[in-house]
């Protein structure tokens, strides 16, 4: 905990976001853990979706906080608040589900992530890369009720990304963990979907590929913050 203490203290200048993009504080549904302290099952954070934009490279800091600035800029011109949704993270991947209605959003594989970051500039932002099913990179951002909430997410999809590498590694080594058949099943999933993406990829260099040489910077947190004059907006407490 002391490490996150100091990266999110590191992170503490920020743009401020207006107050029509507020999000009310709900102590009881701020993380659901379907597995406390674990990346197995998945976890759930509530946030709001704002929007993505596309990107032209797949892993790159300066690439997602410029996706990041147009998309904030263009939800507070058109006066988007947001949706609020579901942001769920398992080895099967990412997965929206908007909060009123129930209707899945996006269901994203693991494979097609290639970049996360809790934005530099915008301090309540997460955003990730990821490829849709016609190849286009897209980088998807969400407002969070707190910075430390868009820290936590994004370390969050990087131990993810880990845990299902090391078991796609196990895999391939013949070390097959014991598991009752609900984590089999999981497991099992993960692997084919591995596999699917490592074989399929009409890319250069899969991400499974990039992962064997080495693990990729997937997650960002270190991205220097642009010292510009403050706007007049407020910020969530924290």
């Amino acid at each position: 905990m002391a490490f996150l203490k100091t990266l999110w203290k590191g992170h503490s200048k920020h743009k401020k976001l207006s107050d029509e993009w507020d999000l009310a504080p709900d102590k009881d549904v701020d993380i659901e853990l379907e597995q406390p302290g674990s990346t197995m099952e998945g976890i759930t954070f509530h946030v709001k979706y704002i929007g993505s934009s596309i990107v032209t490279v797949p892993s790159s800091a300066k690439a997602t906080a410029d996706a990041v600035k147009t998309i904030v800029t263009t939800a507070k011109s058109s006066g988007r608040k947001g949706n609020p949704v579901q942001f769920a993270i398992s080895l099967r991947g990412v997965s929206v589900m908007d909060t009123e209605s129930k209707t899945h959003l996006m269901d994203i594989s693991l494979y097609r992530i290639s970049y996360c970051s809790a934005d530099a500039t915008y301090g309540h932002v997460f955003a990730f890369i990821a490829t849709d099913d016609d190849d286009i990179l897209q980088c998807h951002a969400f407002l969070c009720q707190k910075r430390k909430m868009a820290q936590l997410i994004s370390i969050t999809v990087a131990q993810t990304f880990n845990t299902a590498f090391h078991l796609w590694q196990m895999s391939h080594t013949g070390i097959i963990p014991h598991a009752d058949k609900a984590a089999e099943s999981l497991f099992s999933s993960c692997i084919k979907s591995a596999d699917a993406h490592e074989q399929s990829s009409k890319r250069p260099q899969s991400v499974i590929q990039q992962v064997l040489a080495p693990i990729p910077m997937l997650i960002d947190l270190t991205t220097p913050i642009e010292q510009k004059p403050p706007k007049n907006w407020t910020s969530f407490e924290d």
